[in-house]
């Protein structure tokens, strides 16, 4: 059976938690882990997150069972929605 990334996972699913990333995958992971050893985790099922699971890979098809999110935020900037708002100034 396969390790959870985080030590002490706790179901996520709005963004709050921080959680540290285990240290043997962290090399694996490292798009996700902070300097301090911690990642924001956002827990996605398909009970709460119906949308959000539909274009989601089994994740028996991966060898590390997640999905990296990108966050453009910047403070002051607006939300982006579309790719292009990542290109505009």
């Amino acid at each position: 059976m396969r390790q959870h990334p985080f030590t002490d996972y706790r179901y996520n699913p709005f963004l709050l938690l921080v959680q540290h990333v285990r240290p043997a995958m962290r090399d694996r992971v490292p798009a996700i882990t902070h300097v301090d050893g911690t990642g924001h985790l956002y827990s996605v099922t398909a009970e709460h997150s119906p949308p959000s699971t539909d274009w989601l890979p089994p994740s028996t098809n991966t060898s590390v069972p997640m999905v990296l999110n990108a966050s453009f935020t910047v403070r002051g900037a607006r939300i982006v929605h579309r790719p292009q708002n990542a290109l505009e100034d």
